[in-house]
């Protein structure tokens, strides 16, 4: 069963999953035991839409000298020789990342949101965890301590589960944006002029639509840190300070000061 065919509860655990996992345990995987892309997954149904806002930022940036065609025309001497002009400099440079934003944004909204509930709920359980030392101290109603146990454990698994639907919804808007992207660059390379081709081989081409597309898919899980990192640690600071007053920020001085040897170490 793919997920096409499965029901709501399948697809929020993954269990149309178990299938192929146990299929792939028992023998290698070949080409005809996997399923069809889904359709809203696939090139033909992608690539259109990436297309139309593409096309919109080229146009976009495209900005002539003032005429009624759009076209910059050049009057010389007095036979009224006529020169059309097209104006390189002032033609703005064109991104992907618009068009990108366009075609995805909803979708990467989504998994932003799914992960902010998740790194909210990764400060609950410590405040679950403090009430539930209190009630052992304190000796209260037996109720209230399966009260808290049965808290920690559902608040776990809805993290867990709001962090793993976040990495299958990252990991699907890296696969399309790699798609949409080797689709522009092959489509480019099929126009690009002879004098063009002269400045880049084959091998260049093939690394833009291999290696840097990659990048482009990747970058769909970490951007999410540009936000969600200071969100981790401003909530850290704050329940910390509740507890430790002034001493936390000796603890965020040497995090700020360990940034750049922990750069220096990546690097190596």
């Amino acid at each position: 069963m793919s997920r096409e065919g499965a029901g709501a509860p399948s697809r929020m655990l993954f269990i149309w999953f178990d299938v192929m996992a146990w299929k792939g345990y028992r023998k290698p995987l070949e080409i005809k035991d996997l399923w069809d892309l889904n359709p809203e997954d696939s090139a033909k149904e992608l690539v259109p839409i990436f297309e139309k806002h593409w096309q919109a930022s080229i146009k976009k940036s495209e900005s002539y000298p003032s005429t009624q065609n759009g076209t910059g025309a050049k009057f010389s001497g007095k036979l009224a020789n006529v020169s059309f002009v097209h104006d390189i400099k002032s033609r703005k440079r064109v991104t992907v990342f618009p068009a990108i934003i366009k075609t995805f944004g909803l979708p990467f909204a989504f998994g932003s949101l799914l992960k902010a509930v998740a790194d909210v709920l990764t400060f609950i359980n410590p405040k679950i965890l403090a009430l539930l030392i209190v009630f052992v101290q304190q000796g209260q109603e037996p109720w209230k301590g399966f009260m808290y146990a049965g808290l920690i454990f559902a608040v776990n698994a809805l993290q867990t589960f709001l962090n793993a639907y976040h990495a299958k919804v990252a990991s699907t808007i890296g696969m399309k944006v790699r798609t949409v992207l080797i689709s522009a660059v092959y489509k480019k390379s099929l126009r690009i002029s002879p004098n063009a081709r002269k400045d880049r081989t084959a091998g260049e081409i093939v690394n833009l639509m291999s290696v840097d597309t990659q990048r482009f898919a990747m970058m769909s899980f970490f951007i999410h840190l540009l936000w969600s990192a200071p969100l981790q640690i401003c909530l850290s600071m704050y329940f910390l300070w509740q507890e430790l007053g002034p001493s936390v920020l000796s603890g965020l001085a040497l995090m700020v000061l360990l940034i750049p040897l922990n750069g220096y170490i990546a690097i190596k």
